[in-house]
């Protein structure tokens, strides 16, 4: 008995000299490009299902948390908060979702898995080396609920389920502009949403932008057109200090881009609606506009209106052309002052493009922010 306690002792220390050795000389390899071998990929899953079984037991289910409500609210925050991730039917991956290993289960798939406290659990906790963000710090549970209520809804749908649940919530929620991706108490008008409704994100009767609409000067394409370089499926990365100008354009895309936002802050419709693909999708808040047409009649001229006061400071921007497709994904610091309130928040934009007749057309965008010192 004493040689066998040895030898499994022997055995475990020899483990945890491997395991220091591979941590100590980089032995395994962390790119996101990297997939598990089949064992590990199954090892892991498993251990996230039995863990959050285990620690969704506690979970108490609101009795009406599947109100009609809140399968609206649930459906107008997931395309605020989610969609980026787990792509909704009809559309195409983003870049952000392509890239993430493990890749994050579609809508659809996610609407049907675990039962109603899990997935609550899920959505407050977040989970490690995913991607998944923990929403409970930064949310009211009701909100989250409201979440569960929309992929309860969504379990066995399509993408004519969700258009049509996105344009009921556009069309019964209480909103202003609809332009309010502030989400959860950290940001400046939780008090006054929170009063409002328990439930319900809305606008706090400002203008609600907090997303990045600042008013770049517009490049030349023959100063800045790097289009005819190999560009392949390469990604380009700049993360230079942060400067109240316009970001350099590094290629035909990034051009687009810039030209994109000059023209919005110029107020200048025909250029807006040259850039943008006539079926063009655009997510905003809880919103979506579907054409150029309705982004026309909807939200370009408060975007418009917004620029004009608004300061934009560049952070980081990375973008990658691959044959007929780009997409440009821009960071920036945002600032404004609209009646008594100072909006300072940290803003994402992510621009999606089609080459069309020898220039570059946008297909979709989709804006978001969160307040400043979250993450620098």
């Amino acid at each position: 008995m004493r040689g066998l306690i040895l030898g499994a002792g022997l055995a475990l220390s020899g483990l945890a000299a491997i395991a220091l050795l591979a941590s100590q000389f980089g032995v395994i390899n962390v790119a996101a490009t990297q997939q598990d071998a089949a064992p590990v990929e199954w090892f892991l899953h498993r251990t996230y299902r039995n863990s959050v079984a285990l620690r969704s037991e506690a979970v108490m289910v609101p009795d009406s948390f599947e109100s009609d409500e809140n399968v609206l609210i649930g459906a107008r925050n997931f395309e605020a908060m989610c969609s980026t991730c787990h792509t909704p039917p009809g559309l195409g991956d983003t870049p952000a979702a392509s890239g993430l290993n493990p890749r994050p289960p579609k809508l659809l798939d996610l609407a049907g898995r675990g039962e109603p406290q899990e997935q609550f659990w899920v959505i407050s906790n977040g989970v490690r080396m995913t991607g998944m963000p923990a929403f409970g710090p930064t949310h009211e549970d009701s909100e989250l609920w409201s979440l569960v209520a929309f992929l309860r809804a969504m379990d066995g749908g399509n993408a004519a389920t969700y258009q049509s649940l996105l344009r009921s919530a556009k069309q019964t929620l209480r909103a202003d502009d609809g332009h309010d991706h502030r989400h959860g108490p950290g940001d400046d008008n939780h008090g006054a949403k929170k009063q409002a409704s328990e439930q319900n994100h809305v606008d706090d009767g400002h203008s609600g932008h907090a997303h990045d609409h600042n008013a770049p000067q517009q490049t030349s394409p023959d100063e800045h057109d790097h289009s005819t370089h190999d560009h392949g499926t390469h990604a380009h990365g700049n993360t230079a200090s942060e400067t109240r100008a316009a970001p350099p354009a590094r290629n035909a895309a990034e051009v687009a881009a810039n030209a994109f936002y000059a023209a919005l802050a110029s107020g200048d419709e025909a250029a807006v609606r040259q850039l943008l693909k006539p079926e063009v999708l655009i997510f905003e808040s809880g919103g979506v506009e579907t054409s150029a047409d309705e982004y026309a009649s909807g939200h370009m001229r408060s975007d418009m209106a917004f620029l004009k006061q608004a300061t934009r400071t560049f952070i980081s921007r990375e973008s990658g052309i691959a044959e007929e497709r780009a997409w440009v994904a821009t960071r920036s610091k945002l600032q404004a002052q609209l009646g008594d309130r100072k909006i300072d928040v940290i803003s994402t934009e992510t621009l999606v493009m089609r080459q069309h007749h020898g220039r570059w057309q946008i297909e979709h965008v989709h804006w978001s922010s969160g307040k400043t010192g979250d993450d620098h």
